[in-house]
């Protein structure tokens, strides 16, 4: 018998031996202390069975580089995982981008590539990371409202030129907040994630979705289809997979490094460790550029600190000038 979720029964195991034969009765309930919500499991004769494997997972990893990958391995398996990374490095550190690749149940492979031509080794990066099942989920079964997707990103836009892929929300939102990742490394040369709604300025509303990959200046804007990952929430506070979290959409206030970095979100998780970010639209569409957590220490028990990246493939200078970005955020305890 294959019990994969039981809802609301006892479990009584009577095993009596009737004319050679081996006869089985079986009832059970969930006693799930934490109620309607959360991931369920079961007490079998007064002894607790081993909790459902949670869909969510997040962490930091370091030493992460660019000649090799590393391997990050999850605490419970997953099912078609998302897997979205930020990186957290010094303004001393070229323009960096995060690059996964072989997400599986059990783990992932993560990188960084420079984003300013050059092949110099580059070592000791803190990653942040977040890990998702694919499917939708629902404040009534799992405590949250979100969904985690998996889509072939077959566009890939660049500085000047923005055409993301429409998408269709599962669930419903007041206040979709969007983060995501490229999933893939078809191609060895970077593109990083982006969301928007129709308008690639705007960030995504609760009727448009638009999600895509992008190259900044980079002057070759040809790129392999590669996977995006993408898991919407929708904004608010709670708590999910064992711990507090926030997500938010910041504000229109971050800029670049050759600006007057570090710029900082505000949060309300104290024992916050973990953050994950996305561009949320393209304000500075004539360049292109993405959220970095500003290092060695980026998270604090009230904020958060980030800088808006540019890539450095056409020129040298990091400076979103008059523009200013807002950010997708989760924080997580």
């Amino acid at each position: 018998m294959n019990i994969r979720k039981i809802f609301n029964i006892v479990v009584v195991l009577a095993i009596l031996v009737v004319g050679g034969q081996v006869v089985a009765t079986i009832t059970s309930t969930d006693l799930n202390p934490a109620g309607a919500g959360t991931d369920p499991y079961l007490i079998v004769n007064s002894a607790p069975a081993p909790i459902y494997p949670p869909r969510i997972e997040h962490g930091i990893q370091s030493g992460v580089d660019n000649t090799g990958w590393t391997v990050v391995t999850f605490a419970t398996p997953k099912v078609s995982p998302v897997v979205i990374a930020t990186p957290s490095y010094t303004a001393s550190e070229p323009s960096l981008t995060t690059r996964i690749r072989n997400a599986s149940s059990s783990s992932f492979e993560v990188r960084v590539d420079r984003t300013d031509g050059s092949a110099t080794a580059i070592s000791g990066v803190d990653v942040h990371w977040l890990v998702v099942s694919v499917g939708t989920y629902t404040v009534a079964n799992y405590g949250i409202k979100m969904e985690a997707v998996r889509v072939l990103s077959t566009v890939t836009s660049a500085a000047g030129s923005w055409s993301g892929q429409s998408q269709t929300y599962a669930n419903t939102y007041t206040a979709p907040v969007v983060l995501g990742q490229v999933m893939t490394y078809n191609d060895t040369d970077w593109s990083v994630f982006y969301a928007s709604e129709s308008d690639p300025k705007r960030p995504p509303d609760a009727v448009e979705l638009y999600v895509g990959k992008h190259v900044g200046e980079d002057p070759d804007t040809t790129r392999a289809d590669e996977t995006i990952g993408y898991i919407v929430f929708e904004a608010g506070t709670g708590t999910f997979g064992g711990g507090e979290y926030e997500v938010a959409l910041g504000g229109k206030d971050i800029k670049g490094w050759d600006d007057s970095p570090p710029y900082s979100y505000s949060h309300s998780v104290s024992g916050a460790t973990t953050v994950i970010l996305s561009s949320a639209g393209i304000n500075n569409k004539d360049d292109g550029d993405w959220p970095v957590l500003v290092g060695p220490s980026p998270v604090s028990s009230t904020d958060f600190d980030l800088v808006g990246q540019e890539d450095q493939e056409e020129d040298a200078e990091r400076e979103l000038d008059k523009k200013k970005e807002a950010m997708a955020y989760i924080v997580f305890e």
